[in-house]
């Protein structure tokens, strides 16, 4: 690959090696998480005071500060506003865009390329973005998955990408579902890109490794030249810093998170007709931002806004159960809600149930699961206008697993009278119902159950009189 980090390095991630380690960041932790009536407010969009952009931060130059072994990777958000500071929204040790991707839908897919001392080691992954779960994880051989670049059409599903060919020496044009793991060659390309995005009309534009604006076909994949943005990318030896690009397609602003070879990193806006720059902000951590993307709308205006008030029943570790929701009275733009509203509930992947409401109305739904777990419900209203935002708790349904007994005495007389008294779980490992907990009671050294199924919190027993030293260990089942 031509895109590094230099070994002189912006700050410790030279070539990200840690990878070759199994990651260096024990520190990385999950900061979105599912949890009863959470919203899925990462797909607002912005307020008045700038645009909300995202994308895969691959450097920042306060890490150092935490310890010279911390990366925070991950997916952020920012506002194109100077100065610009990043956000964490998720994190993890190998959420690394270094080979481009795309956000469809609650979908995120990325390919992490890293060759460390000669070996080539591709990955492909998908995350659910309503919870941050890691839908797939796998290795793949095929270097012509890597792209320098990708953008995603107005269609909102079609993406477009500046590929490596198969030998990984030469640029192609392509179309890519990565859900799929399909990709389709549209054309050779003559440049590498480092930004890309399609207009509304869909139009492909891209910075190339030169510096200057081209306009690309999507059928033949020919380039024509626009300008030059005066921006040298390319270092002595060729390489370039890991950078993206995408077009806000309301209003045909081409955003680029631009790292010049000198190591700025700024957020420009890019003219479509001249490839003149104007400056947006420089990023305060020095970032490299990969899959720059645009957040879409939650809903259409007329739309139903999101559902409220989100509450589960379910009793006795029962499969089948309420979900109970209120229906709003407002649109997603804040009028009036009028006219029949429709509901769905999914798990993520089935429909458990759909039915209608009135606006302002309660709605308790009887829904059934498969078996025992946790369950991230998703809620979503709709009219003609469209559907609202969704709306996603999480319950462990059905029966639990308890914790550890507690507190757990062991007397012994002059007699050999043991007296073993513990204190019964008060909750299951993930806060669901547990039923009568009964338990097992065994005598070590030898492993004996002396006790199957007891139902009590205490046990008395007479060791045997050749016995020397011995323990008694419950473990409880229901």
């Amino acid at each position: 690959m031509r895109k590094k980090y230099t070994l002189s390095r912006i700050g410790a991630v030279a070539l990200l090696a840690s990878y070759a380690f199994g990651g260096a960041n024990a520190q990385v932790r999950a900061t979105q998480q599912s949890a009863p009536s959470i919203s899925n407010t990462i797909m607002r969009v912005a307020s008045e005071d700038g645009r909300k952009l995202w994308g895969n931060v691959l450097f920042d130059n306060r890490w150092a500060s935490i310890s010279q072994d911390y990366y925070a990777y991950g997916w952020y958000e920012f506002m194109a506003k100077d100065p610009i500071k990043v956000k964490q929204l998720y994190v993890e040790d190998f959420f690394r865009a270094t080979g481009s991707g795309a956000w469809i839908g609650n979908n995120l897919y990325f390919i992490m390329y890293q060759n460390f001392w000669g070996v080539d080691m591709i990955y492909y992954y998908k995350y659910n973005t309503d919870t941050w779960e890691k839908l797939a994880e796998k290795s793949i051989d095929n270097k012509s998955f890597i792209a320098n670049e990708t953008a995603i059409a107005p269609d909102g599903s079609t993406v477009y990408g500046d590929f490596l060919n198969s030998e990984g020496n030469g640029d192609e044009l392509c179309i890519v579902d990565y859900e799929k793991m399909t990709r389709t060659k549209i054309g050779d390309l003559r440049h590498s890109y480092v930004a890309m995005g399609v207009t509304k009309q869909g139009v492909l534009y891209g910075v190339a490794t030169d510096g200057n604006l081209y306009k690309i076909d999507t059928n033949t994949a020919a380039e024509t030249y626009i300008g030059s943005t005066g921006k040298q990318l390319k270092l002595s030896d060729g390489s370039f810093y890991y950078q993206s690009g995408e077009i806000d397609q309301k209003t045909n602003t081409f955003y680029w998170a631009c790292v010049e070879a000198d190591k700025k990193s700024t957020l420009y806006t890019v003219n479509l007709t001249d490839a003149s720059l104007s400056l947006v902000g420089d990023f305060e951590g020095q970032n490299m931002i990969t899959m720059l993307s645009i957040p879409k709308p939650a809903a259409e205006d007329g739309a139903p806004a999101i559902a409220e008030n989100l509450t589960f029943d379910f009793k006795n570790g029962s499969l089948t159960g309420d979900v109970c929701f209120d229906v709003p009275t407002k649109t997603f733009a804040g009028d009036e809600l009028n006219g029949d509203i429709t509901y769905t509930i999914t798990d993520g992947t089935d429909t458990l149930a759909e039915g209608k409401a009135a606006a302002g109305s309660k709605v308790r739904q009887s829904v059934t699961l498969k078996g025992n777990g946790n369950v991230n419900f998703i809620i979503t209203l709709a009219n003609e206008a469209g559907p609202s935002p969704r709306l996603l708790g999480s319950k462990y349904v059905g029966m639990d697993k308890p914790k550890s007994a507690q507190n757990v005495t062991t007397t012994i007389d002059q007699n050999g009278k043991v007296n073993v008294t513990w204190s019964a779980p008060t909750e299951g490992l993930y806060g669901g119902y547990m039923g009568d907990i009964k338990y097992n009671i065994v005598r070590y050294p030898e492993g004996k159950i002396v006790q199957e199924g007891y139902a009590g919190t205490s046990y008395t027993e007479t060791l045997p009189s050749d016995a020397d030293k011995r323990a008694c260990q419950n473990s409880q089942y229901k």
